[in-house]
């Protein structure tokens, strides 16, 4: 893909090839268009004078300006890109007025935390405890503040006590590391958590399902080192793209995850005792995100919003951009199964293995079909479903010679 700002067709979207930095420009053009929305959510004109906070909407403006570089930082986190995308006209299901407030108090927050207001900020005390993924801090209003003030050192409260600002930075109770900049995160400002699309589900809320911080710290790991031995170039763009893993549950039986088109960075998972099954759910919901932050700047399909269609992995009919996100993260799952089957180690001559990638491909094949038949690819798309051609042609040679 080029580099500027006019994408090319991709090639490798879904399996990156060494060295690819396709998911790398795309995410880049996704965070060119967010760049925008944050001035229009900043602006007067989006609610801001209505809650009475233009001032606090131009400080916020101030310390950006004074500091470039905070700009690009502060966007990149998946919690300041939700609450954004969740302000766009047509963005159902949010509390807007509710959002908006979440956007000015994380923001303040996390520019508080790398130094870079320009002056203290007061707020109203927020409905719900504040997080922030950039500084890694949560705090929670004492009973009884009216509104709280903060600056690069400390946080006022109204009828309440300062808090210094560092003492709500680097939580490790709520923001636990995982690797590099992921963390399981228990502390979730996503405004779309709990509205869900799976029939199953009722909501993403936080619960480590009676399991200890520690197990599901450690079963990620183990997913995301199978991941690195096995594909190191997707390992890579995983650690660019996501952020946080919020835990949803345990289940014995089942594995549930979720992500969101307006949340990038942020995936959800319920914990399995199969290191397997959790690959793949990182994988999955990683791949999901790659294509909806390729969908922040172009359509992909032309008719993907249109319903009714089968899709391989879900008994409710479903829009095309369905079927489009199922096939894409479960040729990746696959991919992952075809270079362990390539190690040639024991694992990847292990039947179980084989079956399950069999049926993987032979699923995908099917969803491919569903969009053969019925999508109207743009010139972007056109590229993604050759490559998602390439690849089912790939894998299918290999499954039928076993």
């Amino acid at each position: 893909m080029s580099a500027g700002r006019e994408l090319e067709p991709p090639e490798d979207l879904t399996i990156p090839r060494p060295g690819s930095t396709t998911a790398q420009v795309v995410l880049s053009a996704a965070l060119r268009r967010l760049l925008g929305d944050l001035g229009a959510a900043l602006s007067p004109r989006s609610g801001i004078v209505e809650l009475g906070q233009a001032a606090a909407a131009r400080a916020l403006r101030a310390s950006l300006a004074a500091h470039p570089g905070a700009v690009a930082s502060v966007l990149r986190r998946a919690d300041v890109g939700a609450w954004i995308r969740c302000l766009r006209p047509g963005c159902g299901g949010v509390d807007r007025e509710a959002t908006l407030q979440a956007l000015l108090a994380g923001l303040t927050l996390g520019l508080a935390s790398a130094g870079a207001l320009t002056g203290p900020i007061r707020l109203p005390t927020p409905p719900r405890a504040v997080s922030s993924l950039a500084g890694r801090a949560w705090i929670e209003a004492p009973e009884g503040a009216g509104a709280w003030t903060i600056d690069n050192e400390r946080i006022s409260f109204e009828r309440g006590e300062a808090v210094a600002l560092e003492s709500v930075c680097g939580r490790e109770d709520r923001f636990v590391t995982l690797v590099g900049d992921l963390a399981l995160v228990l502390v979730d400002s996503n405004p779309l958590a709990l509205v869900e699309a799976h029939p199953e589900k009722s909501g993403n809320a936080v619960d480590l399902g009676g399991r200890p911080v520690a197990a599901w710290v450690a079963s990620v790991r183990e997913a995301l080192g199978w991941i690195e031995a096995v594909m190191p170039a997707l390992h890579r763009e995983l650690l660019l793209f996501i952020q946080a893993v919020v835990p949803v549950g345990f289940f014995a039986e089942q594995h549930l995850s979720a992500s969101y088109q307006e949340a990038i960075g942020t995936i959800y998972l319920s914990l399995h005792p199969q290191p397997l099954t959790m690959v793949e759910a990182l994988i999955h919901e990683f791949s999901h995100n790659k294509l909806n932050a390729l969908l922040e700047v172009d359509a992909v399909l032309a008719n993907g919003a249109s319903a009714g269609h089968r899709s391989p992995v879900r008994a409710d009919p479903r829009p095309l951009y369905g079927v489009l996100l199922a096939v894409h993260a479960f040729s990746a799952v696959a991919g992952f199964y075809e270079a362990l089957v390539a190690k040639d180690g024991p694992e990847g001559r292990d039947p179980a293995i084989r079956r399950r990638m069999t049926a993987v491909v032979e699923s995908n094949h099917a969803g491919l079909a569903v969009l053969r038949a019925q999508a109207r690819p743009t010139r972007i798309g056109a590229g993604l479903m050759a490559e998602l051609e390439t690849i089912d042609q790939r894998q299918r040679a290999l499954v039928s010679a076993w």
